[in-house]
């Protein structure tokens, strides 16, 4: 027998992560491939793209899609263009994956679960069903009856309790997971971690400071565009710009002298400088362009929507 012949067969497939916005789809993303593919506030609706986050054990290989929270319904342009980019990540999964917390399916999930499975690619798939947060469920019998009550209302693979916080029941997850992987060569390298390039997470992680920093309306109608980004052996220079809406919203994000504007580039040079493993020369600038969120032709020159 070769060598070759000896090694276990490879096994790769898509993982679409859904549910509604804010139920820990990215933070999970970030623990099972062991690094930070996708930013994280407590602010719902912080991820807007589809990102792969890939994750591989041995043989196997999962592309996981963090993907914008599903909203069963609203009126802006920018939430229905991620809310269809999330629901498209179907129709090239191998398995799926839906997130509720574990302290209970609230009528938001249920309206995310019942948009789901109308879709004919839906039904034809494998599912788990994931409880997350679980370390905040007090006392843990809650989740007991949870888990009865979701058993009842579809077939799952199974049904999870996990936090990817504390990195309870990831284990357990990929166990299943790897149970539904198609056999197959892998399709990433093994150490790759996510399919979207530096420029595309630099954008993310000065984004990620927005949302951590600002209060709840600017955030949300805020959007960072990388304009420079030069790479030399002991630095990266990087200038950015943050679009906004409105005149009060640039006042906001820059602050009292500066001061909001020049924290949110102190914070997200740190990270900047983790993900380029070198130092970063980074300048930020804040621009308006009026109601960019309900904006076809902006939404889709800012890429939220290439699904």
């Amino acid at each position: 027998m070769t060598e070759e012949q000896q090694k276990p067969p490879t096994h790769f497939g898509y993982v679409a992560l859904l549910g509604r916005p804010n139920v820990g789809k990215s933070t999970l993303v970030n623990r099972m491939v062991g690094g930070k593919v996708t930013i994280v506030s407590r602010r719902p609706q912080t991820t807007r793209h589809r990102i792969l986050g890939v994750a591989t054990q041995g043989a196997y290989q999962a592309a996981l899609a963090d993907t914008p929270g599903v909203q069963a319904d609203s009126i802006r342009l920018l939430n229905r263009t991620m809310s269809r980019a999330a629901l498209a990540s179907l129709d090239d999964a191998d398995l799926g994956v839906f997130l509720l917390e574990g302290t209970g399916l609230r009528e938001q999930d249920q309206r995310v679960l019942d948009r789901l499975m109308r879709r004919k690619r839906a039904k034809s798939l494998p599912w788990i069903c994931c409880l997350t947060k679980s370390d905040l469920v007090r006392p843990r019998q809650r989740m007991l009856k949870l888990m009865s009550e979701l058993a009842e209302i579809h077939a799952w693979e199974a049904i999870l309790p996990v936090s990817a916080r504390k990195g309870w029941g990831v284990d357990d997850l990929w166990h299943v997971m790897r149970a539904q992987l198609p056999q197959g060569p892998h399709l990433f390298d093994d150490d790759q971690l996510s399919d979207r390039p530096l420029r595309f997470l630099a954008s993310e992680l000065i984004r990620e400071q927005l949302m951590r920093q600002l209060g709840d309306e600017v955030p949300h109608r805020a959007a960072v565009v990388i304009e420079q980004l030069e790479e030399e052996a002991q630095l990266v220079r990087l200038a950015a710009s943050i679009l906004v809406e409105r005149e009060g919203q640039k006042a906001i994000v820059i602050g009292t002298q500066g001061h909001r504007l020049k924290s949110v580039g102190s914070k997200a040079r740190s990270q900047l400088q983790a993900l380029f493993e070198r130092k970063v020369a980074l300048s930020l600038w804040v621009k308006v362009q009026p109601n960019w969120s309900n904006s076809e032709a902006a939404v889709k020159a800012l890429g939220y929507d290439e699904n």
